[in-house]
């Protein structure tokens, strides 16, 4: 499955080569934290949870992911289903992005009405 490979290739990125990132280039601590995490997804270093077969008992160990928003393997499925929600609202018509500002007095009027508005 080529989906697969190209998750595991980032993680694979991130292992072999995202300390040596880390050490050579400024990087903040909740970035150098992220490259860890995504590295560390899906292998022995986040631990692991055994499942097991009520009807025939076979039992297999699989390793703990991240569950981190910004990694690929975790929310891919998420993104998708998000993305198919949001195309099935879409109307048959053409979009224009537009920003504007309310006037501060609907303010509480907006929040109470979150979904209309």
């Amino acid at each position: 499955m080529q989906e697969d490979k190209e998750i595991t290739g980032i993680r694979e990125l991130f292992s072999e080569h995202g300390e040596r990132y880390i050490t050579n280039h400024k990087v903040i601590a909740r970035e150098k934290g992220l490259i860890r995490l995504l590295a560390s997804c899906c292998t022995h270093f986040l631990g692991s949870h055994a499942t097991s077969c009520d009807k025939c008992g076979h039992s297999e160990a699989a390793y703990n992911s991240c569950r981190n928003r910004h990694c690929p393997n975790c929310q891919q499925k998420n993104k998708l289903e998000w993305i198919s929600k949001r195309m099935e609202e879409l109307l048959p018509v053409g979009y224009y992005h537009l920003v504007f500002t309310l006037p501060h007095q609907l303010n509480q009027f907006c929040l109470q009405n979150k979904k209309l508005m």
